[in-house]
Formats: C-alpha cells, sequence, structure tokens
C-alpha cells in the first residue's frame, strides 16, 4: 500500500464502512473520501479523525510506516461514542430499525436450505 489513498481504502474496509458512513463519522463529503482514495487528494487534515473513526495507527495511515494496528471494533466505538448524541426518538428508531433487521435476518437464515 504506497499511498494514503489506498490505506485509507485498507483500513475503511477493515472497518466495514462504507465512503459515505466515514464521511458521515468525519463530516466530510463523500466525494473527498472517493478522492484520497482515487488519489486525485494526497493529503488531509482529517488524518488523526479517519484514525481515530477507523481505529488504526494515525501515522501509519499518513505515511505507511510501522503497522496499521487496524482495531476491529472501531464501528463499535463509534457506535458508542456517538449513540449518547442522539435525542431519545432518534435511539428507539435506532434500536427499533437495528432488531428489525435481525429479526429479518434471523428468519432468512432460518428459510436458507
Amino acid at each position: 500500500m504506497n499511498s494514503f489513498g489506498d490505506r485509507l481504502r485498507f483500513a475503511r474496509k477493515q472497518a466495514g464502512m462504507s465512503q459515505e458512513a466515514l464521511a458521515n463519522a468525519a463530516t466530510v463529503s463523500q466525494g473527498v473520501i472517493s478522492k484520497i482514495e482515487r488519489g486525485d487528494q494526497e493529503s488531509s487534515t482529517n488524518i488523526n479523525e479517519f484514525a481515530k473513526i477507523l481505529g488504526c495507527n494515525a501515522y501509519w495511515l499518513e505515511t505507511g510506516k510501522e503497522e496499521p494496528e487496524i482495531d476491529e471494533s472501531a464501528e463499535l466505538r463509534f457506535i458508542n461514542e456517538n449513540f449518547p448524541l442522539l435525542s431519545e426518538e432518534q435511539q428507539k428508531r435506532l434500536l427499533d430499525g437495528l432488531a428489525e433487521t435481525i429479526e429479518l435476518n434471523r428468519i432468512k437464515s432460518n428459510l436458507a436450505p
């Protein structure tokens, strides 16, 4: 992984995040993430924020030196940090949607041959 964009893409995929999810978490546009990953933008003032969200080493993300130290629980940490910032109504809708998705997956797995 020679470029910042390659490393960002790798860390984002390891965290299981889409470009849009990372962009929303970092409060940048999805276009910014896309430009970085394509190599059209070779640096960012958001490197530390990206690393925090993705659970990786910021120095590695910027330079490619050292180890990435990818934290596979980056998404859970993001949820834990931001869930309390939501209104009670938003929390309820999110939890209801999660419960519905889990139930649908359970039904689908029981129907699979």
